[in-house]
């Protein structure tokens, strides 16, 4: 992670050499009752696959197996590198010295640890967000000709340059991604006992004389030297002076410290001595209100942020906040949206509608305002669903539809009356809307939340959902229709109830075998939310119609309830359902499943249908390494087995791990993952069984996980999102996500082909 001037931080991993964090957790797990967008956000402007200019020569293991891929024929659009591109990302930091010339400051420098280089980016504003774009044309910050150079961190320093760390190794890949010859030939320990620091300075030009020359004391300083070195142009100086008037806890510094946040022409200097006196318990209401007018506007984001805790007891920073939202910089708006939650009121909800009126078309806003409005949701809605102009935009559309799902989660009276209020102010005519809200209103609400609309004082919105679900029921089965909009109509039936013969109906036609696989797919995700006796029995009469990928859908959809578990078992040993149709790895997940019956009768199923040791499978299927596959037929296999979970340049879903430069690995490394996925799982691929306070449950990986949420990514390829509110239990299986028992799909010569494919992905 790294840092800049205003504390925005930067992260890199592997393949995502430049990202943002757009938010801080502390502010969206205020409000459990609504899920964020993810906080990180690639700001590289060149994307993903970006050429680097590495001067190093090849290493032999990479040359090897390069031409062990060129041999393989594939298809044209697939373009692999030996080396040359971001695979392994390390040490982001922003330049914050005063030794290099102004045009390297707040320049943004990544490791490429695995390319032996060093790139540098300069970041440019991308509205709440920022774009990092190539500095250097034709060459790199820092590039060696010796393939033991690593650098994997840097710093700035007191001297006002950038220093490099480098780990200095021969090997610093896995070795998995090493041809096994070669490996034998290589001693992984090279290098364990070198390292190297590089000072990296500037040389000639106009570049003016550094503070940073002077030499540090010898004592450690005053409190009074230390607040002068605030106005340091060199970030470190700044920092360790800010952290030392922290620790020492020496108050006689206040009054130059007040001075300071007020008169210093630095702004950066500002903020610091702002920080400072907060630090010490003595920023006070006079020093903080002139700068939410400061002339900066990064100075007026940290200002607010500092009168959070002040401005229940101060009109003067109440009402000045308020005001901040006509704020002429977005970034200050942006912090005033998450500010206001800090004192939630009727005049903090009217200036977050007010907020949303203005900067709701932009989505960091939208939750940074939901993110304040644990109350409030129900004011804000009323004060939005008024406003025609924005509640006809599709911005405004979606917070009204993710206001009413709050309110119908938090299943508070007053907040569901509000809503019902505000509905009155759609006309009949805005049919969308109405439908999003109604939509949204249902989409996390408990049966006390439905079951309050068959209430007289409800009755509006009970029509209204009466008659949505009958639009719903015409157009879902309506075959003229573009797919799209017919799954999005069956998405809305999940608000019926399934004791209507109607609806039954509907998903029963839904499912038939001349429908195109989205919608039976549709038709299937749907089912699993009601929680009718009648649902599993439709799954298992539709069975034979559906294809592999659906019945790994409805799979999922059975398992999914205690019950429905019961009656999918019943359906194996009675025949219904053929015993090989459902993998005995998905089957075995059941073993630890809390219900004893279920338990038992899973082990009779896998006693019966064991699968074959891991190692005698793999050792059966090392004639696929002998071979030349082709990885255009590899490609099929692909789409067909892995697409599901895998994405690739090929497509499919990023629910499983990420392939990008899976090529790089050995094939015989490739194989034993296919084959023996569990015996070595990275925790990030462990499989996770989560149980939801309605019975509900879901199996599969943690994709991502939120303050308020978790999002679980099934084997069928869907990725669900879960708030923290619902979740009864979550443990973990100890398995990995891959699933064992792929030989079953994928014979000796698709095996063949498949890595033929697999070892394009670079």
């Amino acid at each position: 992670m790294g840092m800049d001037d205003w504390g925005r931080k930067f992260l890199c991993s592997n393949v995502n050499p430049m990202q943002l964090l757009m938010y801080d957790g502390r502010y969206i797990a205020r409000n459990p009752f609504f899920a964020p967008p993810r906080a990180a956000v690639t700001i590289n402007a060149a994307g993903r696959l970006m050429k680097l200019h590495r001067i190093s020569p090849l290493e032999p293991w990479r040359i090897e197996r390069s031409r062990a891929i060129a041999a393989s024929p594939r298809d044209d659009e697939e373009v692999s590198w030996p080396g040359g591109v971001f695979t392994s990302a390390s040490g982001i930091t922003i330049y914050r010295g005063d030794a290099w010339p102004q045009a390297y400051r707040g320049n943004l420098f990544v490791g490429e640890v695995a390319n032996n280089l060093v790139y540098r980016a300069k970041l440019e504003a991308n509205g709440l967000g920022l774009l990092a774009r190539r500095a250097d044309r034709d060459s790199e910050f820092l590039a060696s000709t010796d393939t033991w150079f690593r650098p994997v961190q840097f710093a700035n320093a007191p001297d006002g340059n950038l220093y490099v760390v480098d780990m200095y190794r021969e090997l610093i890949e896995g070795a998995a991604f090493v041809p096994p010859r070669l490996l034998k030939e290589l001693d992984p320990r090279s290098g364990t006992d070198r390292g190297r620091i590089y000072r990296i300075v500037f040389v000639g030009g106009n570049s003016a004389p550094s503070k940073s020359n002077e030499p540090l004391p010898h004592k450690l300083a005053t409190t009074n030297e230390l607040i002068e070195l605030l106005e340091h142009p060199n970030g470190w100086h700044r920092e360790t002076a800010t952290r030392l008037i922290y620790e020492q806890q020496d108050r006689r510094g206040v009054n130059r410290l007040r001075q300071l946040a007020t008169t210093s022409k630095s702004p950066t200097a500002r903020v610091h001595a702002l920080y400072a006196l907060h630090g010490l318990s003595r920023l006070e209401p006079d020093v903080i209100l002139p700068r939410l007018a400061d002339s900066h506007p990064e100075v007026r984001v940290h200002a607010v942020r500092l009168s959070e805790s002040m401005a229940r007891d101060s009109p003067k920073i109440h009402a000045k906040l308020l005001s901040l939202v006509d704020d002429g910089d977005l970034r200050v708006r942006y912090q005033v949206a998450f500010s206001l939650g800090a004192f939630p009121g009727l005049d903090s909800f009217r200036a977050l509608a007010i907020l949303l009126e203005r900067d709701g078309a932009n989505p960091w806003v939208r939750a940074a305002v939901q993110s304040s409005l644990l109350q409030g949701a129900g004011d804000v809605f009323v004060a939005l669903s008024a406003n025609q102009q924005f509640r006809s935009s599709d911005h405004g559309e979606k917070m009204l539809a993710s206001l009413a799902s709050q309110i119908g989660a938090q299943n508070r009276k007053d907040e569901i009356a509000l809503l019902l209020k505000g509905l009155q102010s759609v006309p009949t005519q805005e049919s969308e809307v109405r439908r999003a809200i109604t939509v949204g209103l249902f989409k996390n609400a408990s049966r006390e939340v439905r079951q309050r609309f068959s209430d007289a004082g409800a009755s509006k919105l009970s029509g209204l959902l009466s008659e949505l679900l009958r639009v719903a029921r015409k157009e879902a089965v309506d075959e003229q229709r573009r797919t799209v909009d017919r799954i999005e109509a069956i998405g809305t039936l999940a608000l019926a109830d399934f004791r209507d013969a109607q609806i039954q109906a509907v998903f029963g036609s839904l499912l038939e075998l001349r429908q195109p696989q989205p919608i039976q797919a549709a038709a299937l995700e749907t089912l699993r939310k009601f929680n009718h006796p009648k649902v599993p029995k439709m799954l298992i009469a539709s069975w034979s119609r559906l294809s592999p990928q659906l019945r790994a859908r409805a799979t999922e959809a059975l398992f999914s309830r205690t019950q429905w578990t019961i009656d999918a078992l019943d359906a194996i040993e009675t025949g219904k359902i053929a015993r090989g149709d459902i993998a005995v790895s998905r089957l075995s997940l059941l073993r630890d499943h809390r219900d004893q019956r279920i338990q038992d009768r899973v082990g009779r199923l896998l006693s019966k249908a064991a699968l074959p040791r891991r190692r005698d499978v793999v050792v059966a299927y090392q004639a696929a390494l002998r071979k030349m596959g082709d990885a255009g037929r590899g490609k099929m296999v692909f789409k067909r087995v892995c697409s599901a979970c895998h994405k690739s340049p090929a497509g499919g879903d990023a629910v499983g791990a990420d392939l990008a430069g899976i090529g790089n690995k050995s094939r015989d490394s490739l194989l034993l993952s296919i084959l023996d996925p569990n015996r070595e799982v990275k925790p990030k691929f462990v499989n996770y069984v989560l149980l939801t306070d309605d019975g509900r449950t879901f199996t599969g990986m943690i994709v991502e996980e939120m303050a308020n949420s978790i999002s679980i990514g099934r084997s069928d390829g869907i990725s669900t999102t879960i708030l923290r509110i619902h979740i009864d239990t979550l443990r973990s299986t100890g398995l990995s996500f891959m699933p064992e028992g792929l030989e079953k799909q994928v014979d000796l010569d698709a095996m063949t082909d498949l890595l033929a494919y697999l070892a394009t992905f670079k």
